[in-house]
């Protein structure tokens, strides 16, 4: 979830987003909240989680869906995500030179469809999403991270201010 306070908080419901985090972002980890039974789970990184300060809090399923603000009887994280970076017309000849593929989305305004996107990225080993500005806030809604399954732990987030002027500079200068 998000409120005003806290933009770029969110809380992670369920074994596969947290895995995926640990595994791919684990500077953004604040706290872990398990069940008792998931605990296990989570066993073989209890000590490097502890090494960056993450607290793993052994904890009811009422307390979990408390913090998740949904039912959450398995486990939740919170966690921190740094602003989307703004892209550059350099960035997409760094780009082109790697042969990394970048996926644009215009106008994203549902959860539902970022997450779509962040699943098939991960599906096809695609790491880099551009957004337009104003979709990337959608990056930070507790849903899309829900429906993602893990997924936009795999995406590397990226924002362009004006999107058509940026790729028509991409054209004439790079590509």
């Amino acid at each position: 979830s998000t409120d005003a306070s806290h933009p770029h908080r969110v809380i992670l419901r369920g074994l596969p987003a947290v895995l995926a985090c640990i595994q791919h972002h684990p500077k953004s980890l604040r706290e872990i909240h398990a069940s008792p039974k998931c605990v296990p789970s989570l066993s073989s990184h209890i000590i490097a989680l502890e090494a960056q300060g993450v607290k793993l809090h052994t904890s009811s399923a009422s307390d979990m869906s408390y913090i998740a603000g949904t039912d959450c009887d398995d486990v939740c994280a919170i966690t921190m995500r740094p602003e989307p970076g703004h892209v550059r017309v350099s960035d997409f000849s760094e780009w082109r030179e790697s042969h990394e593929t970048v996926v644009i989305a215009d106008h994203i305004s549902r959860p539902a469809d970022l997450a779509a996107i962040a699943r098939s990225m991960a599906a096809f080993g695609l790491k880099r999403l551009l957004l337009s500005s104003g979709s990337e806030n959608i990056a930070f809604n507790s849903d899309t991270w829900t429906l993602a399954q893990g997924a936009m732990e795999h995406v590397r987030i990226m924002r362009a201010a004006a999107l058509g002027g940026l790729l028509k500079l991409v054209k004439d200068k790079c590509c």
